[in-house]
């Protein structure tokens, strides 16, 4: 189920207070296909904490600027420690 329209109005990154909107379909799916791709991965996705994330996003929110990306579980967004960076992961 997707995230609400008003919740998306309050919505902000807290780190860059950015701007936040809903992952396309095919955004999703070229992250997805990074995260789960062989040993030749060209882009990491890690958590705030360092760790690789390894499994594939439902759904996510995603900063205007394309940089910092927030998984979305159970209709939960996580904006806090489950956050992505991914510099230039559309570009790949």
């Amino acid at each position: 189920m997707p995230i609400k329209d008003e919740l998306l109005k309050i919505l902000c990154c807290p780190v860059s207070k950015e701007t936040v909107r809903t992952m396309t379909k095919k955004e999703l799916e070229q992250v997805n296909s990074h995260i789960t791709a062989s040993s030749c991965m060209l882009i990491e996705f890690r958590s705030v904490g360092g760790e690789i994330i390894d499994q594939k996003l439902e759904e996510g929110l995603i900063t205007i600027d394309e940089k910092i990306i927030y998984q979305v579980r159970n209709n939960i967004p996580h904006t806090r420690s489950d956050f992505l960076t991914g510099y230039s992961w559309h570009h790949l």
